[in-house]
């Protein structure tokens, strides 16, 4: 997916603009959306790049840009749907957003 995601052309375009690895910009714009975001990486070079999102932030024009991109689930959920659990559908498990 990160393959598919680094074509965007908006988000070449901020990449350039910003001078930032297009990663950087993504996990930026989530954080500034208030998502919790889980980042796989025992790479002390990549650990020390991820902090600074905290460094800068997106001007609106920047952030909206970003919010237009077509937006999809990465995983939609079903290892943890049972029907003897407490989530039994996907339409639960994501309050019917899917």
């Amino acid at each position: 997916m990160v393959t598919e995601v680094s074509k965007l052309l908006e988000l070449q375009r901020l990449k350039q603009k910003l001078k930032l690895v297009i990663l950087i910009v993504c996990l930026r714009w989530a954080y500034e959306q208030g998502v919790c975001v889980v980042v796989k990486s025992f790479n002390n070079g990549r650990m020390k790049e991820n902090l600074e999102i905290f460094n800068w932030t997106l001007s609106e024009e920047e952030s909206r840009m970003i919010s237009e991109i077509p937006q999809s689930r990465g995983c939609r959920g079903e290892d943890y749907i049972s029907e003897k659990g407490p989530i039994k559908t996907i339409e639960e498990l994501w309050d019917g957003e899917i």
